[in-house]
């Protein structure tokens, strides 16, 4: 049960904080994308999603299949990380956080070179 918190929250924060803003924007560009992840995102539908992923996989009958099959389980892992990515993006935007973190590091940097 460890694991599956570390996936849902450091493991996820970790990975939205390592996009780059090239990365980010190509994913949400597509115009059809977008809907989707204002759905997703939203905190009526983060609640949903969260709700449906721990009940899902607390069921004894998906429960027992996760501890008897490794790809179940890997599938079990794989729901609990983009859960969390989703609540972290909903939450705190942290995409948006560290693409500006980003770009104002490399900004300050070709700066400070083109100064000397």
């Amino acid at each position: 049960m460890l694991q599956h918190q570390l996936l849902m929250y450091p493991a996820a924060l970790l990975f939205l904080l390592g996009l780059t803003p090239w990365m980010v924007d190509g994913f949400i560009r597509r115009s059809g994308l977008q809907r989707v992840l204002r759905v997703l995102t939203h905190p009526l539908g983060c609640a949903l999603i969260f709700s449906l992923v721990v009940s899902l996989w607390h069921m004894p009958t998906y429960y027992d299949l996760a501890l008897r099959h490794k790809v179940v389980h890997v599938v079990e892992h794989l729901m609990f990380f983009r859960r969390g990515a989703v609540l972290l993006v909903a939450g705190g935007q942290p995409v948006a956080c560290a693409a500006r973190r980003v770009t104002a590091r490399r900004f300050s940097i070709s700066s400070a070179c083109s100064s000397r």
